[in-house]
């Protein structure tokens, strides 16, 4: 099923929206003024999470796009398009289940965080963060009282992981990497703690179930694999050398106001469990810029911010990357 429009060019008074389902392609697209834009948005409307935006003076061709859902709009203002538009496998519908599995907690002396889908098994390819914010004098105690999660194999780095942060981002020291089933007690050293779900496809267990509640500290740091907090106004990176369930973060920050600009040079996902994300702000909490999944070596085109942060997140991806700061 295909769509295409072309021969027409837009005027800068001109609004056009297509719902459509999957994935976009676009051959041939003219920005020929600064004002002139669009954007593709994952959902049915412009209230949805933006997952491309281009702005004139360009003739650049994104790779194709493909949704998490069954929808998707895309709105221009005086820009020249032509798009097609297909239906694609459910190959990865797993991803659109746990696209709501994230969740913020502010000022409260107790909750519960679980797994997607708990007390039934988690989806494959789970990816949930979590923010927990107390009054500035508590500390943060997550008791794991119900644990069930893919455990290593033959002494194999973990595959299905909840990784526990001490402070309010993904970027933060890493408490814990947990696995298995054996329950444990984590505590923050501030009043802010944050964790993070990750599964691959080769099994899925029952989950997990986490108590938060006001305690005392008593905690050791374990980092992720590599990664970092950059501000430089340019910089180029590296995951090479990482085994496949290695997990790497990056952020980047720019002035106030300005933006940044990401180049993916080289890119080697070898398995379907290895992939990237790009976070459009300062934590693995933010809306989703880019994501890819392995097996695959395609980089896609220079990605901007929309903000002054972005972070690149990744679990066994062989990454080569530059960025600019300041665009």
């Amino acid at each position: 099923m295909k769509i295409s429009l072309s021969g027409y060019v837009f005027t800068n008074a001109d609004r056009f929206h297509l719902h459509i389902t999957c994935l976009i392609t676009k051959t041939i697209t003219q920005l020929q003024s600064s004002n002139v834009w669009y954007r593709v948005f994952d959902g049915e409307g412009c209230h949805s999470k933006v997952i491309l935006y281009a702005r004139g003076i360009t003739t650049t061709v994104p790779l194709p796009v493909k949704s998490f859902g069954n929808q998707l709009t895309i709105m221009t203002v005086g820009a020249q398009l032509n798009l097609s538009f297909a239906e694609v496998g459910i190959a990865d519908s797993t991803q659109q289940a746990v696209t709501n599995c994230n969740q913020i907690f502010t000022k409260q002396r107790n909750g519960i965080i679980t797994s997607p889908n708990y007390p039934s098994s988690y989806p494959a390819f789970a990816f949930c963060n979590w923010k927990i914010t107390m009054a500035p004098d508590d500390r943060i105690l997550l008791a794991l009282d119900s644990f069930q999660i893919e455990p290593p194999v033959n002494g194999a780095q973990k595959s299905d992981v909840l990784l526990i942060f001490d402070g309010p981002t993904c970027l933060d020291p890493t408490i814990a990497k947990i696995s298995g089933n054996t329950p444990q007690q984590i505590a923050s050293s501030t009043n802010q703690l944050s964790a993070m779900f990750i599964s691959d496809d080769s099994l899925e267990e029952r989950g997990f179930q986490a108590k938060f509640t006001a305690g005392t500290p008593h905690y050791t740091y374990q980092n992720v694999s590599c990664g970092g907090d950059f501000k430089g106004k340019t910089g180029t990176y590296s995951s090479a050398g990482i085994s496949l369930n290695d997990l790497c973060i990056w952020r980047v920050t720019a002035s106030k106001n300005r933006r940044i600009l990401i180049t993916m040079q080289s890119v080697t996902l070898s398995t379907p469990g290895t992939w990237y994300r790009i976070m459009d702000g300062d934590d693995c909490l933010s809306d989703l810029r880019y994501f890819a999944r392995g097996p695959s070596t395609e980089r896609p085109g220079p990605i901007k911010s929309s903000h002054s942060q972005l972070v690149v997140i990744t679990v066994g991806g062989l990454l080569d990357f530059s960025y600019q700061a300041g665009m």
